[in-house]
């Protein structure tokens, strides 16, 4: 018994299934090409037996087994695998079978209708394989080219459909939703969105408030689709028109319903709610109203006047206090991923304290614990951030940069000037879902197999899942180009490991990994490159053999179209043709990559066939078809080389061979596209036929023929010439602008040969000058839409596109340009964008609008009208007000104010008159209001206008002690002017003479209401500077006698004094004059005697009523220097004395007295008149005229009280100011 061999394994020869229309037949043919016998064959479908009866298995013999499909079917789509196994092993192939399927709907599109402002969808899918792709367009005036996503509001979801948000007259219309795989027809479908807006009013209650026996009309306004039918109710009875209420229907210039409710003469009993209820087909709404009618009350009976008296209106206005209450309604809806929108109403009115100057909003992250519902028990995640409103009339503000799908706790404060408010109820919200920010990591695939990868990952931080993770998208792309194209799938998974399938062996792959949220997927991975395994290669593209002699032949082939690995040798098996067709092969190998092998000592006349195979190290290949020839003495014209596909790159030198054989020697010629090729110096053939084409353009491309010929036969060898460029410039166009970004689309023409691998986007401000390279952004290759962001509002940018294949750029496109939105800022209120006062002249820059572009600076401006010193400063664009603050004498100044945005610039420039004395530096934000100062020229005129004033009093006061003993009733002056009057009165009263009235007892407590030129030009009161003291009287003021430069200054000073005349309200902080002792009234001659040797002081006038105050301590250098203070002397001053107040000198009426100052000082301060004619002596002269006065002073006791003593005592001071100096007591 002989020794058997070992067992040889079976080898499957490769097979392809390949793709296949739905409907289609499949037949698959598994040949073992090797092994020992016997075989047992079986198929698999993704790795399980077959038990599918619609696929059927054939035996074929006992090496073969069929695989028939009669109907394929998507259900049929899969791996299949043939194994064959003997006692050595098991051996298996497998081959993928892929059924395209045309779109089919599996939501088809129809008609919608909403609400206005609500939001709408519309589905639209469709299934197939590959899978659809949904499109959507909006119809617009040239039909469907506008896609729906350009408009405001409208997203398509993943799952196609269309998503619209807060619909508006702007959405209705048709839609159309396309849907194609590039298999079949695609489909489409037409869906209308109607919009419909229900009744609505602006107020839903309304409340009127009249009286007895007036009339009220009353009027229902509704918005919304008509016809709209309106009907008015009374406690929910139906009204209909009677005497007294009578309801009116018209219809607008709008074609609008409106209703009105016309009470005539109302009474108590009409009171109540009153609603006006309107219907149209979609819904209704109620408007509430609320009368009031107010009873007229009986007259009153048996009045009495009891008692008359007034006092002089005091103003007041209360210190401001933070705001008590805090805002309400706060509600913050999120708006995106990272923004909340933060909505509130203001606190009640009555609680503001003061007025309001916006709202602080302070926000903080805090865990929500899991769950879409807020957080119980809340934990802070982040220290609390505020975002301040400056604007008091916006009542919601827009957080930015937030977390995504993170829980946020919200709250607002008001405040003014004081201070914030107490914080409203918290607001607790979750941003919106986004896709991750972060990709998966330690990404890593291996080859599995001729076809597989296994590729693994592990996920991303938590933090920066942005949402809930629902599965991860692997991308894989071939590094190497296959006919011009790379291949490119995307699949998603839902664990962290994958296989992917159906890719050619020994390829190069990149693969990237991106996670995915509910919102779509994120950030992609850095591609991580990975091979698959070799497999057995195809046969060879093409196998040829040419006869050269009775005994030998030359035969040629092509490499593999797709070798799946490294080809190592080729297998020639050559085999004589017989009737029996049982004699063996022959092999002989060839080592590449020589792709021809000549065979010699062949028999003359037979006939021979040949296959070859190629082999790489996972085996060899299927063998070709069988090539035969037969050996002949004649040999007929023949091509060696074969036809097949060429490439070139543009601007390289092309030869194409064209090495023939034949006896006789054969005819040779080209043709290019099947004519004859054109004598070009480009052109040139060699001696044995071949061309050669130089500096090769894209014109050159086409199918080049070398055609020979002679006596015994002919030949022909054709090549496609394909020339390889860099891509066309593609065509770029912007399809959104906004304020900081710009949507561009873009489509490629031919690829030139070669697949496109990425394309670069280059955009620069088209305002730019300098020789910066411009910023340039890479899109990847599949993308036909790229949204840009990041950009300057307002401004023009241009942007080019490139395509880049393997051999380089494009020429780049035609420039775009476009103006991203947003303008240069606008001034709001001109009017008020200045406000001059003492300290300075305040700049409101928040009256500057940004349109839509936020100011980035701004530059301050000023100097005199009539001069050419300026001064400039530049502020931030976020400055609330600027305040210049520098010395400004009384002058007109021109202020130029600029505010720059990236969108441009806008200047204004006004002139405006400062208050002047302002002496203080510039500064920013909110002026410290301060009593002016006198300037330096000031200080040099007044004291020589004030002595030659002097000299005038002088000579007045003369003239008058001549005339003090003809007067007989006391002279008056009206009463003290109000300083609201115009500075023109004061310029009178500085020039003009004094203008005395005498005034009847009767009229004495009138009031006419002087104006500034009834200011006694003698009545001027030093306060002194010391602490601030209170008389009998209350504290002394009287703002008529301030200098008319200082009562101008203070009358601009608002906000300080809220009293309309800047008399009773001056600040606290006025320092009031000392006093020295004396008595409340001399009850005699003697008495008054007694007291004249006293020491004169500084005048004190004490006010009859208590709460004013006395003048702010600079006023003193104002009236020491103004010549308007009309004092008889700079030296002149006035003895003060206190009054003691006792319980019985406070029964008695006050009565003014007048005391003679000392005989030193009267002869150093006034010397005295020439002697009057009488013949009495001067010092029984002047106490018989105090006398006198002391009794017409008295004839005035038993009148009401006076309600204003300034008048009396200003007519004393008058009166005896020309003859000595006096102090006065009341």
């Amino acid at each position: 018994m002989g020794l058997m061999g070992p067992t040889v394994p079976p080898a499957i020869r490769a097979f392809m299934v390949g793709n296949y229309s739905e409907g289609e037949r499949v037949h698959v043919l598994c040949f073992v090409q090797s092994g020992d016998t016997p075989l047992t064959l079986s198929w698999l479908r993704n790795g399980r037996p077959l038990s599918d009866p619609e696929v059927e298995v054939r035996a074929t013999d006992r090496y073969s087994s069929s695989l028939f499909i009669e109907r394929v079917a998507v259900r049929h789509a899969g791996n299949y695998t043939c194994r064959a196994e003997n006692a050595a092993r098991a051996s298996t192939y497998t081959a993928r079978l892929r059924v395209n399927v045309p779109p089919q709907w599996t939501e088809k599109p129809k008609d919608v209708a909403g609400s206005l402002g609500t939001t709408v969808f519309m589905p639209c899918s469709a299934a197939g394989f590959p899978t659809p792709e949904i499109k959507w367009k909006k119809k617009d005036v040239g039909g469907f080219e506008l896609p729906a996503s350009a408009v405001s509001g409208v997203e398509m979801l993943p799952n196609g459909t269309l998503s619209i948000a807060e619909i508006s007259s702007e959405h209705e219309g048709a839609y159309l939703c396309e849907a194609s795989n590039g298999i079949g027809v695609g489909l489409s479908a037409l869906a209308r969105l109607d919009v419909f807006e229900l009744p609505s009013f602006a107020k839903s209650s309304q409340q009127y408030r009249i009286r007895e026996g007036q009339n009220q009309t009353i009027t229902c306004d509704p918005s919304g689709d008509e016809p709209i039918t309106l009907q008015w109710f009374r406690q929910d009875q139906l009204i209909e028109s009677s005497e007294r209420l009578k309801v009116r229907q018209w219809t607008s210039g709008r074609n609008a319903s409106r209703s009105e409710l016309q009470l005539l003469r109302a009474v108590p009993p009409d009171s109540g709610l009153f609603s006006c209820l309107a219907r149209n087909r979609h819904g209704s709404a109620r408007l509430s109203v609320t009368l009031e009618v107010e009873d007229i009350p009986l007259p009153p009976s048996d009045l009495r006047v009891t008692e008359v008296s007034s006092s002089r209106p005091l103003a007041l206005r209360t210190d401001e206090e933070a705001p008590s209450r805090p805002p309400q309604a706060l509600t913050a809806v999120a708006l995106t991923s990272t923004q909340v929108k933060v909505s509130w109403r203001p606190p009640p009115a009555d609680t503001h304290h003061g007025v309001l100057l916006g709202y602080r909003v302070l926000f903080r992250r805090v865990s929500a614990g899991g769950g879409s519902d807020p957080p119980s028990a809340e934990t802070s995640l982040t220290s609390e951030e505020r975002s301040s409103v400056h604007n008091v009339t916006s009542t919601s503000a827009t957080l930015s940069g937030l977390t995504p799908h993170t829980w946020y706790r919200v709250t607002v404060q008001a405040y003014n000037g004081r201070g914030f408010s107490p914080r409203a109820a918290a607001a607790r919200t979750r941003t919106l879902e986004d896709v991750p920010s972060a990709p998966p990591g330690r990404v890593s695939c291996t080859g599995a197999g001729p076809g597989l990868l296994r590729i693994t990952w592990v996920p991303p931080p938590a933090s920066d899942l942005n949402g809930r993770l629902t599965g991860y998208r692997v991308i894989t792309e071939a590094v190497e180009e296959e006919d011009g194209e790379l291949f490119y799938s995307s699949f998603d998974v839902a664990d962290e490991s994958c296989s992917v399938e159906g890719l050619r062996p020994n390829s190069n792959y990149s693969v990237r990994v991106a996670a995915a949220t509910g919102v779509g997927a994120g950030t992609l991975s850095q591609p991580v490159f990975c091979s698959t395994l070799e497999d057995v290669p195809e046969e060879p593209a093409a196998v040829g053999v040419v006869v050269t002699s009775s005994s030998t032949a030359l035969v040629s082939w092509l490499p593999p179209r797709r070798p799946n690995g490294v080809i190592t040798s080729y297998n020639i098996y050559i085999r004589t043709v017989t009737f029996s067709d049982e004699t063996s092969e022959e092999r002989r190998t060839v080592a590449p990559p020589t792709g021809r092998l000549a065979l010699q000592a062949l028999s003359e006349r037979s006939e021979y066939s040949v296959r070859v195979a190629a082999r790489t190290a996972a085996g060899e290949g299927q063998r070709s078809r069988p090539v035969r020839f037969t050996t002949t003495q004649n040999v007929s014209a023949q091509i060696i080389p074969l036809s097949r596909p060429v490439a070139v790159v543009a601007g390289a030198e092309l030869t194409l061979s064209c090495s023939h054989v034949g006896q006789p020697s054969p005819l040779l010629s080209w043709t290019w596209n099947g004519q004859p090729l054109s004598n070009s110096p480009r052109h040139s053939q060699s001696g044995d036929g071949d061309l050669a084409v130089t500096a090769v353009t894209a014109r050159d491309a086409g199918n080049y023929t070398c055609h020979v010929s002679n006596a015994y036969g002919s030949d022909r060898v054709t090549y496609s010439v394909t020339v390889l460029d860099v891509p066309p410039p593609p065509v770029l166009r912007v399809t959104e602008a906004s304020s900081h970004s710009v949507t561009v689309r873009w489509s490629s023409g031919d690829a030139a040969g070669l697949a496109i691998r990425r394309y670069r986007l280059q955009f620069w401000p088209a305002a730019e000058t300098n020789s910066e390279p411009p910023a340039e952004v890479v899109l990847e290759r599949l993308v036909r839409e790229h949204r840009l962001g990041g950009l300057l509002c307002g401004t023009v940018y241009r942007l080019q596109l490139r395509a880049v294949n393997r051999l380089g750029a494009s020429e780049p496109s035609r420039t775009a340009e476009v103006r991203t939105s947003g303008r240069p800022p606008v001034l709001t209120n001109a009017a008020h964008l200045l406000a001059a006062n003492g300290s300075g002249i305040t700049v409101r820059l928040h009256l500057w609008s940004d349109q839509g572009c936020p100011v980035t600076r701004f530059t301050v401006r000023w100097r005199p009208a009539h001069g050419s010193d300026s001064a400039s400063v530049e502020l931030a664009g976020n400055t609330h007000q600027y305040v210049i603050r520098r010395p400004m004498p009384p002058a007109d100044y021109v202020i130029n104010v600029t505010a720059v945005s990236p969108a441009g610039a806008a200047s204004h420039t006004a002139v405006i008159r400062t208050a002047g004395g302002a002496d203080v530096s510039a500064a920013s934000g909110t002026a410290d209001v301060r009593a002016p100062q006198p300037s330096v020229g000031l200080r040099v005129v007044v004291p020589v206008l004030a002595g030659l004033v002097s000299l005038a009093m002088v000579a007045s006061a003369g003239y008058l002690c001549v005339r003090r003993r003809r007067s007989k009733v006391p002279l008056y002056l009206s009463e003290p002017p109000s300083y609201d009057g115009r500075s023109s009165e004061y310029s009178k009263a500085a020039d003009a003479p004094l203008s005395l009235q005498s005034v009847p007892p009767d009229q004495l407590h009138a009031s006419p209401g002087g104006g500034a030129t009834d200011v006694c030009p003698y009545a001027t009161f030093y306060p002194s500077v010391g602490p601030e003291r209170t008389t009998l009287g209350g504290t002394g003021h009287y703002a008529a006698l301030l200098p008319l430069g200082a009562a101008a200054g203070r009358r601009d000073q608002e906000g300080r004094y809220t009293d309309p005349h800047h008399l009773n309200t001056l600040p606290r902080e006025v320092k009031r004059g000392r006093s020295l002792p004396a008595s409340d009234e001399y009850d005699s001659l003697e008495e008054l005697a007694s007291d004249s040797a006293s020491e004169p002081g500084p005048v004190r006038v004490s006010a009859a009523r208590r709460g004013q105050h006395s003048l702010p301590r600079d006023v003193s250098r104002h009236a020491e220097s103004s010549s308007s203070s009309c004092q008889l002397s700079p030296d002149l001053r006035a003895r003060s004395f206190s009054a003691k107040r006792t319980k019985r000198k406070r029964r008695r009426a006050r009565t003014p007295v007048l005391v003679p100052p000392s005989a030193e000082y009267l002869a150093r301060v006034c010397p005295p008149p020439p002697p009057p004619p009488p013949p009495v002596s001067e010092a029984d002269s002047r106490l018989l005229h105090q006398l006198k006065l002391q009794q017409e002073l008295s004839q005035l006791r038993p009148g009401p009280p006076p309600t204003d003593c300034e008048l009396e005592l200003r007519a004393l001071a008058h009166r005896l100011g020309g003859r000595q100096d006096f102090s006065i007591n009341v």
